[in-house]
């Protein structure tokens, strides 16, 4: 199969399987009335806890994927998070 052709399988079949999932995900969520809806109680050492949990597994997967690459002999540009 051309390679253009099975990337594009690829892409259309993640799309797929995401748009499965995130639907399956709704579905599966209870919807309450506006005025019943729960409060979080999210303080900023929480935030600040999130991050840093998220902070270290980029750390650790552009580490892991700059080790691999380096071992291929090409370079790995880590994406920057948002």
């Amino acid at each position: 199969m051309h390679p253009i052709t099975v990337r594009s399988a690829r892409q259309v079949g993640l799309a797929v399987l995401l748009a499965a999932s995130t639907a399956v995900s709704a579905a599966a969520l209870p919807t309450r009335p506006s005025s019943l809806r729960a409060v979080a109680d999210v303080t900023e050492i929480d935030v600040a806890a999130s991050n840093k949990k998220v902070g270290d597994a980029y750390s650790a997967l552009v580490a892991m994927w700059s080790a691999d690459f380096k071992q291929l002999g090409a370079n790995f540009t880590a994406p920057s998070i948002v």
